[in-house]
């Protein structure tokens, strides 16, 4: 993830303290996005309200949907697909489940 997705890599910081600042968080965005991934395939039917607070909740369904929510939270799966479909993730039948580059 740090690799493909945050490209760590690529920068180049002129000092050690500006280096040390973009890796810690291109870590965390990194652990987000695999804990995200990972909850999503262990644990799917958990209500997406244990990773998302409840406004990202809602401006993830009425982003993807058109619509605001209604009714009670998503499903941990559910939610991950959606922030999927955002990357490019078709969600088609026999598409599997999104991974971690369509979730960055």
């Amino acid at each position: 993830m740090l690799k493909s997705g945050c490209r760590i890599q690529d920068p180049q910081l002129e000092t050690a303290h500006r280096l040390e600042t973009a890796l810690a968080i291109d870590m965390v965005v990194a652990w987000r996005i695999l804990y995200l991934m990972r909850a999503g395939r262990e644990t799917p039917k958990l209500p997406c309200a244990i990773l998302l607070e409840n406004h990202e909740h809602r401006a993830l369904v009425w982003t993807v949907t058109g619509k605001p929510p209604v009714g009670e939270p998503l499903s941990l799966r559910d939610a991950v697909r959606m922030i999927g479909r955002l990357g490019g993730f078709l969600a088609r039948k026999r598409d599997g489940e999104t991974g971690m580059i369509t979730l960055w």
